[in-house]
This record gives structure tokens, C-alpha cells and sequence, in this order.
């Protein structure tokens, strides 16, 4: 069951961080670039299959990635070595891979991370095009 929108706002106001989080819709390459450039973090929660773009761009520009553990993301993001995870639902689970991701040095998962997504996506050789293509359907 996934958690909509207006939930997560919901949370964030009970959590207090209400003002760290900014809600965007769909963006261009350029301002999601500028955007993980300023992050720390990038958190994606799927519940179903399959690897975000949004994830392996993360993972280009050395921001370290923590992620619910579904097939897709399983080929990408290893606990501790390229990223961090926890299970699909896992709420403390996903608390406990973002404090490691906060609180660790990341320099060895970035470079992981960097060395994976360019050797085995052949990034950033695909992702132009599959950006067009994604912005093409989309609009």
C-alpha cells in the first residue's frame, strides 16, 4: 500500500523536518543534477521492482544512495559497499541505513558506487539518451 503525497507531508510536519523537505515534480536533467549536487543523501523507498534514473545519477555524482531492497535495486546498491539498504516496508530499517549513510565516511561507497554505475550502466554514455526518452513519455 503505497504512502501518498499528502502522508508524507503528514509525517514530515510530525517529525519536525517539514523545512528540510521541498517536494518537486518532474525535473529536467540539469535542475536534478544541481539538485543531488546540494544533497547528502538520496532515499528511495520502492516497494516494487525495477532502478530509478534518479538513483544511478545519485550514484554517478557520489551521493550516497540508501534504498528498500527490491530486485532491481539489488543490482545496484550493496549494503555497505555502494550504498545502503534496508527491506521493502521497514520503516526502522530505513531510519538505521540513513543514520549509517549520515553518520559514516562515504568516501569508499562513493567510489564504489561511481566505479559500478560507470563500468556496468556504461554511465553517463546511456543516460542521456534514456532521459529523453523518460521526458518524452512524461509529457
Amino acid at each position: 500500500n503505497p504512502i501518498k503525497r499528502k502522508e508524507l507531508m503528514d509525517l514530515a510536519r510530525e517529525l519536525k523536518i517539514e523545512d528540510s523537505v521541498i517536494w518537486y515534480p518532474f525535473l529536467q536533467k540539469s535542475q536534478l543534477e544541481f539538485l543531488l549536487k546540494e544533497s547528502d543523501v538520496l532515499v528511495t523507498a520502492p516497494s516494487t521492482d525495477g532502478t530509478s534514473v534518479t538513483v544511478l545519477e545519485a550514484m554517478k555524482l557520489g551521493i550516497p544512495v540508501v534504498s528498500s531492497t527490491t530486485l532491481g535495486s539489488s543490482s545496484w546498491i550493496f549494503d555497505g559497499v555502494t550504498g545502503f539498504t534496508f527491506g521493502v516496508g521497514d520503516e526502522d530499517g530505513c531510519v538505521n541505513a540513513l543514520s549509517r549513510a549520515l553518520e559514516m565516511k562515504h568516501y569508499n561507497v562513493i567510489e564504489n558506487a561511481k566505479r559500478l554505475v560507470e563500468a556496468k550502466a556504461k554511465w553517463p554514455e546511456v543516460a542521456n539518451p534514456l532521459i529523453s526518452l523518460i521526458q518524452s513519455l512524461t509529457h
